[in-house]
């Protein structure tokens, strides 16, 4: 296997999937499960820890809207970025 091909496997696993995100907001959203998977952390804890605070439910309503409408982007500025890192390294 050549070095090539084993930059396009690199590659692949660090991609992320819009439905796989999409799939994980459905089921695990309320969680922040979504953002962990983009890669969102900050934004995922926010979450988590806000949904289990009866005061502070409007805002976890604010942060998953927020994150929701993010999603498709992010995505597609992570697969840009390793696009560039692996079109680099050749």
């Amino acid at each position: 296997m050549n070095n090539e091909n084993i930059n396009m496997i690199l590659m692949k696993e660090e991609m992320k999937s819009k439905t796989t995100a999409w799939v994980l907001a459905y089921f695990f959203g309320i969680f922040g499960g979504h953002c962990f998977y983009i890669g969102r952390k900050k934004l995922a804890w926010a979450i988590l820890i806000t949904f289990f605070s009866v005061i502070l439910l409007p805002l976890w309503l604010l942060l998953f809207l927020y994150s929701l409408f993010q999603v498709n982007s992010e995505i597609r500025m992570n697969n840009r970025r390793v696009l560039i890192k692996y079109k680099n390294k050749d």
